[in-house]
């Protein structure tokens, strides 16, 4: 695989008081295939992990792109002045319009 494939997308509501992040990225497997890379959770925590290994490239791009379709549809989105901190940190929450709690 020449190509990385990682992105990271986020869903702020700031009456809701909602900042979330979910990154979506193929790696190489250790073994032969590849693995499909789902975080997800609040900005300016780890959040949750969920791995998928997949025999192809194929198959794993494939699930890359489901995922990112579906969160797009519930309104993720990219936020280029936070795109080199996927995680967040307290900084970049209070970018997006936090209280600074």
């Amino acid at each position: 695989m020449n190509t990385r494939f990682d992105i990271c997308i986020y869903k702020v509501n700031t009456v809701a008081r909602m900042a979330r992040f979910y990154r979506v990225a193929i790696e190489p497997s250790l073994l032969d295939g590849f693995i499909v890379v789902r975080r997800w959770g609040r900005i300016g925590t780890y959040g949750r992990t969920r791995e998928q290994h997949f025999k192809s490239e194929r198959d794993a791009m494939v699930e890359f792109l489901l995922w990112l379709r579906r969160k797009r549809a519930r309104g993720y989105a990219p936020m280029i002045a936070m795109a080199q901190n996927c995680v967040g940190n307290r900084d970049g929450l209070k970018s997006v319009g936090s209280r600074g709690h």
